[in-house]
């Protein structure tokens, strides 16, 4: 954004996170190798930033970062590690909210970070927790999920439907393999949403669009998802590089296959288009794999593969949606992306940063003025009707229920933790726990809310 590296999100249990110092939305302007002279990155593309920041594990990365507010710049070392399984593993949510009828509606959430090893089985497990817990529907949340395991993505999209294909591979040969649902099975067949971003990457893509072509899900989220449609190998030259001449020659990625929906589209630069789109500020960043050079083109291929759609989604779109744009009409915080949305489309059309201070300090002061005006309206509303709840899979192993979660359970949990020390809790920082829902998950559960009402209506019609 405006030449800028910014931070979308941290990972949790990343080495990121437990630095306690950076932030989303947080500005990248330079990054140094250990001891070296920091590297300039403004206006350097985002994969050759990403590239610098990564490296070998132990090794120090140092980071100058200028915070969201423009307050100054400051330098954040990095020792590079291997991000804490644990932290990673899906977990469930249990939300219990209040309808204007007084009914309690329970949504169920499946948080998936990423497509680990055996994260079909953790899913599978909670999605019979929830079972037990007689949810009315689940949001499937792949919002910044980039990818990992394709025999997982696989399973994974197995777990909603019977049989079928899930993605066709076409490898550089021209060879194309269809691979279907592993197992005959089916574990939850109820409403379901599959919540994405511009962050969901690769695998993530793979189960959205199969639920998508299956009609099986409703999928929400910004204009497209991240549109990595691609697979690559690494390749370690020191197998063919002799130590005579270089003992360390690098490596080499190779793309090696491409992934394409069952109907022959591809994910690759397109990303999936969700069904029902919610407005987000990423949508206007440097972000995709259609952003990055050299980059496959998008393409299509035939498809004969023969499958039967659950038939569980256009009837009820064109209802949703408008539902959906009601809602985010009047809701404040999409106000607020809106506002943001309009300040990245200005500043992208100025294509300039002035160099007077006078006018620099003004644009500091109006940022500040702007997010302390949203955090005392956001901490002065009313809490709204309703609990959350939430299983993780150590809860399970330690035959533990669904505990409830609050903002304050969250903030002790994290100064326990020591993620969050008590003087960061100031005025002037907008509350990291203001929020236990954020409003894109709010979103995506008010839209399931209705999905359930309307197969009800739907059901009571057909009988």
């Amino acid at each position: 954004m405006d030449g800028y590296t910014q931070i979308v999100r941290l990972i949790p249990g990343g080495p990121a996170e437990g630095t306690k110092e950076l932030h989303p939305k947080d500005r990248i302007i330079a990054v140094a190798q250990e001891n070296d002279e920091a590297v300039d990155t403004i206006e350097m593309k985002l994969n050759k930033v990403v590239d610098m920041i990564r490296g070998p594990r132990g090794t120090t990365v140092r980071l100058t970062v200028q915070p969201q507010d423009e307050s100054g710049t400051k330098v954040i070392s990095i020792i590079r590690d291997k991000i804490k399984l644990e932290e990673q593993l899906a977990k469930a949510r249990l939300i219990e909210e209040v309808l204007p009828s007084g009914e309690i509606l329970k949504t169920g959430v499946l948080d998936l970070n990423q497509f680990y090893d055996n994260c079909s089985e953790h899913l599978a497990i909670l999605i019979e927790k929830l079972k037990e817990k007689r949810v009315d529907g689940i949001v499937l949340n792949l919002a910044g999920n980039s990818g990992g395991l394709l025999p997982e993505a696989q399973k994974v999209a197995g777990l909603f439907i019977k049989s079928g294909p899930v993605v066709l591979v076409r490898e550089v040969v021209g060879r194309s393999t269809t691979l279907r649902d592993p197992d005959p099975g089916i574990v939850y067949d109820g409403p379901l949403v599959v919540l994405t971003d511009k962050m969901s990457a690769s695998a993530s893509e793979i189960v959205a669009a199969a639920l998508q072509d299956h009609e099986r899900a409703i999928v929400v989220g910004n204009q497209t998802t991240h549109g990595k449609g691609t697979v690559q190998t690494v390749i370690d030259l020191r197998r063919y590089v002799s130590e005579r001449i270089t003992d360390n020659p690098g490596k080499l990625k190779l793309t090696i296959s491409k992934f394409y929906r069952i109907d022959g589209t591809t994910t690759q630069r397109d990303g999936v288009t969700p069904d029902i789109i919610l407005p987000s500020v990423l949508d206007y960043m440097e972000l995709g794999e259609a952003s990055l050079e050299n980059a496959l083109e998008s393409d299509r291929i035939n498809s004969n593969v023969r499958y039967k759609t659950f038939d569980l989604v256009l009837d009820y779109l064109g209802k949703l949606k408008s539902n959906s744009a009601a809602r985010v009409e009047n809701n404040t915080d999409f106000k607020y992306v809106l506002e943001d949305i309009d300040l990245i489309k200005s500043k992208n059309m100025e294509n300039k940063l002035t160099l007077n201070e006078l006018a620099r300090k003004s644009e500091i002061d109006q940022n500040k003025e702007r997010k302390n005006v949203r955090t005392k309206e956001r901490k002065s509303r009313n809490p709204k009707e309703g609990s959350v709840f939430e299983l993780t899979m150590k809860d399970i192993e330690e035959n533990k229920d669904f505990k409830l979660v609050t903002e304050k359970s969250i903030l002790e949990e994290l100064k326990k933790s020591g993620t969050y020390s008590a003087e960061e809790d100031t005025e002037d920082e907008e509350d990291p726990f203001l929020f236990v829902i954020d409003p894109y998950l709010a979103e995506a559960t008010h839209i399931l809310g209705d999905y359930i009402l309307l197969l009800r209506e739907n059901k009571k019609t057909d009988g």
